[in-house]
């Protein structure tokens, strides 16, 4: 039964699978830890589909963090073929998904290649609930040995089990047009295409609901035939609108008759507040556009961003996410938004007025924006939040903008630094170099808290001390020396040892808790004034008691600060969630701010500042290019760091944090807990926490 089963597997209309047990080549070995060995080079063309689930499965085979896989089977000899499968799984749940595209190539010499197709093109690749399928390429009849798949992942993850290729008859082949181009500059073009034609879909389907909703003719809708229905209702030829700077925003904005021109803002001296615009051309062409800002700016500095839209590699989704200076000069397609971000930063108390103007060269709109500044001062040494966003200096993303990153850092309230393994030295021979020129690149922006990630994980760490075996007497009195020099050159470059924590386990697993717990009970002990920070997730309850009485800070993640039993005031919040371009700017970032000051938190923060990955130059590229998944919260663009509306509704909610602290002291910690309260019961306005904002301002200012 079981032959007979994987025989007519392996049939297709009465042909053999071509690719049956057919040796092949992995640009990425398997890595995943649950599924086959890394060193597999069979189950792929084996003819045998996994049994049971997918990811649990040795016949499976599972990439983690990998963001373009080429998958090369040598058939052999060069045979003609018109059918191909790639059997894969998603969970969404899971962050599982599908791969973006898996394109195909053909060789006959493994040199020069043909693009046959794409595997994954059609409706059914989309993201949902747990289910295995079966994708299938069919062409035009091709010819050649050597067959590639290269897939594009989506996320973190990827999983296959089965590759098989088939001549299901239908005529002979066609004459093949190998290219001298190279593979991945061919993935890349098609990458790039791809990325434009589910745009410009995604975009006509949406003109196609805005239009719909005011007309009963939505066939063939277009950016021409919504500005035409928009310019009929609103009677201009472009529109400015106010926005929620933190809303979400598709590419087709259907704007609406302003019922103001002006808008008030509050903010505090050294705070910020910022004022979202959009400007749609409801014209019948091209529209250029002049925008200037004028007014009296005695009280606050205003500067003014313009939001594009980038391609994410989650299935190219857009999102108007980077922040540029603005020009002066604005070109728009027919139809086409563009968001605008008009940043208050508070200089003095007092008010003032400010407007912005937008004229096509025979009308203009204005918008006003009215703009109060409390007496009431930050001070970016006081503040009253931990803030901890793992910007390793290192990184590619950093490494040659040092100094922006640092003075960038500051700017957006951040208090804390993580000094990588490799910037602490050996632990028996540190002479103090490498943490030296780290600490160095600070300048004149310190971070008030130092974290000093030792990654006891790692076996090479551990062994730093003389090889003795982890806590024995010998290690123990090697790390002693160790911490004392250490301290010597943190006190050295500036910092004060109490504002210094020993950062032994990220997001420590079961198996490695009861050595934290060892060495933490020994440090303790013995090495006088240590304190102790970690990271964790879901551990037994039993397990978080016991740490709790050791550690000085733990930053929990945030899906658990409900359920983990930890001590509020000495523990932080972190996020670790992937694909962060397309998260939201106040769900995730803002509002995680005022989760800590409801829950009694001191801190928080999430992975990360910058990604590991190569500088990613430009920043409206489709961001595939910078990797499988992006956890950057700012861009660069040459020598500079780009801000996001992400980066910068963290920032507003580090503020939130010190305003509420502030109220708490005025009017009572029951009454600002209950705001608190009101502004996370309602996360899907984004208006919430600025309401909230300003009615601080109000009664701090009465």
């Amino acid at each position: 039964m079981l032959m007979i089963t994987v025989g007519a597997c392996n049939v297709a209309n009465g042909q053999k699978d071509l690719a049956l047990n057919r040796p092949y080549t992995l640009s990425v070995p398997p890595n995943y830890q649950n599924t086959a060995p890394g060193d597999d080079k069979s189950l792929l063309t084996d003819g045998v589909y996994t049994s049971g689930y997918f990811w649990n499965s040795k016949q499976t085979a599972g990439w983690h963090k990998a963001s373009r896989i080429s998958i090369e089977i040598d058939l052999g000899k060069s045979v003609d073929f018109n059918q191909l499968t790639f059997n894969t799984a998603r969970r969404e749940q899971a962050s599982v998904y599908y791969p973006s595209n898996v394109f195909v190539f053909v060789s006959d010499d493994g040199s020069t290649y043909q693009y046959v197709g794409d595997v994954m093109a059609g409706g059914d690749n989309v993201a949902g609930d747990y289910k295995i399928q079966k994708f299938q390429l069919k062409t035009a009849m091709v010819h050649g040995r050597y067959v590639k798949l290269v897939a594009i992942v989506q996320g973190l993850l990827l999983f296959c089990d089965e590759i098989q290729i088939f001549n299901a008859g239908g005529g002979a082949s066609s004459r093949m047009a190998f290219s001298n181009k190279p593979v991945d500059e061919q993935v890349d073009d098609l990458v790039q295409k791809d990325a434009a034609n589910r745009a410009g879909l995604a975009k006509n389907l949406q003109y196609q609901a805005a239009v719909g909703s005011i007309s009963s003719n939505n066939k063939g809708a277009s950016g021409a035939a919504f500005a035409s229905q928009l310019k009929q209702q609103l009677g201009n030829d472009f529109t400015v609108n106010f926005f929620n700077a933190w809303d979400a925003l598709g590419t087709v904005y259907k704007p609406v008759k302003r019922s103001s021109d002006n808008v008030n803002v509050k903010t505090v001296i050294n705070g910020h507040s910022y004022v979202g615009f959009i400007v749609t051309n409801l014209s019948q062409e091209k529209a250029n556009y002049t925008i200037n800002v004028s007014g009296d700016q005695h009280t606050g500095r205003l500067t003014l961003y313009t939001v594009p839209f980038l391609t994410s590699h989650m299935n190219y989704q857009q999102t108007a996410d980077p922040l540029q200076i603005a020009d002066k000069q604005l070109t728009l397609d027919v139809g086409e938004s563009r968001l605008f971000l008009a940043e208050l930063t508070g200089s003095g108390a007092g008010s003032s007025k400010n407007s912005i103007s937008v004229s096509d060269g025979k009308t203009s709109q204005t918008v006003t924006i009215n703009v109060s500044v409390a007496k009431i001062r930050f001070d970016e040494s006081k503040f009253a939040l931990n803030t901890n966003v793992w910007a390793y200096l290192y990184y590619p993303m950093l490494n040659t903008r040092k100094a922006t990153a640092v003075k960038d850092l500051y700017n957006h309230h951040i208090n804390t630094a993580v000094i990588p393994p490799n910037a602490l030295g050996d632990i028996q021979h540190n002479t103090g170099s490498a943490l030296n020129g780290y600490l160095s690149a600070f300048g004149n922006y310190k971070p008030r808290t130092l974290l000093l990630y030792m990654n006891f994980v790692s076996a090479e760490n551990l062994n730093y001390c003389k090889k003795n075996d982890f806590l024995s007497d010998g290690w123990k009195s090697d790390f002693k020396i160790w911490y004392q020099n250490l301290s010597k050159v943190v006190t050295q470059s500036g910092w004060n040892m109490q504002n210094v924590y020993v950062y032994p386990y990220d997001e420590i697993e079961v198996k490695d808790v009861d050595k934290l717990i060892a060495f933490a009970q020994w440090a303790k002990s013995a090495v006088p004034g240590i304190k102790l920070y970690m990271t964790v997730g879901k551990l037994p309850d039993n397990k978080i008691s016991q740490l709790n009485q050791y550690m000085d800070v733990m930053q929990v993640f945030e899906d658990y600060i409900y359920t983990v039993p930890t001590v509020a005031d000495k523990s932080w919040i972190y996020n670790t969630k992937g694909n962060a371009e397309l998260l939201s700017p106040y769900n995730y970032y803002r509002l995680m701010s005022w989760k800590a000051f409801a829950n009694g938190y001191k801190g928080v923060g999430f992975w990360a500042y910058a990604d590991s990955k190569d500088a990613f130059n430009n920043i409206l590229k489709t961001r595939y290019f910078a990797g499988s998944t992006n956890y950057a919260a700012v861009y660069v663009d040459g020598d500079n760091i780009v801000s996001s509306r992400r980066w910068e509704g963290f920032m507003m909610g580090v503020e939130d944090y010190e305003l509420l602290q502030l109220y708490a002291k005025k009017l009572g910690a029951s009454k600002a807990k209950a705001l608190a309260a009101s502004v996370l019961g309602a996360p899907g306005d984004a208006s919430q926490a600025d309401a909230a904002r300003d009615k601080i301002i109000s009664a701090l200012s009465e």
